[in-house]
Formats: C-alpha cells, structure tokens, sequence
C-alpha cells in the first residue's frame, strides 16, 4: 500500500478511500459522498507534487453536504480554470475558524506542493473546536470572537503572503451579528462576507443554486484582479 500523503489530517479519516452514502445531515443515502486517499471528499487523489490544483477549506458548506460533488462551487471553479480541486473542507465535524486557519497555514508551508490558488470559507466566529476530543462549543461574547478571529485572520493573511499564494475568502457568520472589521470585510481578497442563501437542502445547508453564485462570484473576482 502507498503511504498516505503528508497533509493535513482530515477529520474523516476513518473514510479515507471509501464512498459512502450516510454521513452528518444526510441519512438520505441518495448522494454519494467519494473521500480520498487523504481522507477529504473530493474526485481526485492528492499528489504532494502537484503544481495544477486549487485548494478549498471551510466546514460543511464548502465540503457541499447535500449535494453532488460535481455541482459545489469548488469542483465548479476547478473545472473552469482548468485545475484540479484539493478539498481540504471539513463537513459534517465541527471545526472552527481557528481548525480552518490552521489546515491553511499547513497547506501552505508543505515543501513540495505547489497550488495554484486558495480559497477559504469562514464559518460562524461563535464556533470553538476542541482537537483533542472534537467537541464543539459556543462562544455567545462577540466583543472576544471578533478578538480571536481577526488574530488567527492576520496570522493566514501572514502565511499566505509569505508563500506567495493567490487567495480568496468569503465568510458564513449567521450565529450572532458580529461587527467584523472594514479591514477583513473590504479586503482586496475577500469575496462577500454573509452572501444570503438562495435556496437550502437539508437543514442548514445550501443548495445547488448558491453554489453555482459562489463560484460565478470567485471566477469574476479572479477574472477582474
């Protein structure tokens, strides 16, 4: 057996190479969700030498619970700008914006991976994710999101500055009304901070037709910069 890349841990490891029908929101057991030689749902097997790929990161609406891969805006995005999609999304487990920060920064300092673009989608600043027994908490002070999320923020925007990265993000805070700075919501890189749901499936999640908008949104950004 091949030795598993060395990437960032998926939280869904125990899928690592399977196809399966039921996980989180969907019992449905009509979608059929592929996960990949590194754990992370997506078409492809990630090479740690590829030079073609756009990277995602995000929780369950990024990872498109609910829907076939095929029609998320990663796989859409990719598939127009003629790269490969390495999902490093986490769905259906309960990470924050801290995990999602942290997969990132690792991504991005890998020695000999070399991607072409990322993109990031922010969850609720109210999320706080526990790595050692992956419990998920609330934080209902807004004044001490705000303070922990713009601090990991300028830790990211460091390390992807460093590395010469091409990036996006767009955020997904529905919780609590956070008053997230003009710094990070008129950033050059950000996409849209809280784009409205146009339609749902399942409970919480969005439909085929937001991420169709995401990805015209990331290809317009990327097409006018």
């Amino acid at each position: 057996m091949m030795a598993r890349p060395k990437f960032p841990k998926s939280l869904n490891e125990h899928n690592t190479s399977k196809t399966v029908h039921k996980i989180g929101q969907d019992m449905r057991g009509i979608v059929p969700y592929k996960f990949n030689n590194c754990g992370f749902r997506a078409d492809v097997d990630y090479d740690e030498k590829e030079k073609n790929a756009g990277c995602y990161f995000g929780h369950a609406f990024t990872s498109a619970v609910g829907i076939e891969w095929q029609n998320s805006y990663a796989a859409k995005v990719s598939h127009k700008l003629g790269a490969k999609a390495y999902n490093f999304s986490q769905g259906c487990v309960g990470v924050d914006n801290k995990e999602i920060i942290r997969t990132a920064i690792e991504v991005a300092n890998h020695k000999t991976f070399m991607p072409k673009f990322f993109i990031i989608q922010f969850c609720d600043l109210t999320r706080r994710y526990n790595p050692k027994n992956g419990a998920l908490t609330f934080e209902s002070d807004t004044g001490e999101n705000v303070k922990e999320f713009t601090k990991y923020f300028d830790l990211l925007e460091k390390n992807l500055d460093e590395a010469n990265i091409k990036w996006l993000f767009f955020g997904c805070d529905f919780e609590l009304y956070h008053t997230v700075s003009d710094r990070i919501m008129k950033h050059k890189n950000c996409l849209i901070w809280n784009p409205a749901f146009v339609d749902k499936i399942l409970y919480g999640m969005p439909g085929e037709k937001w991420h169709h908008i995401i990805s015209y949104g990331i290809l317009n950004k990327f097409q006018n910069d």
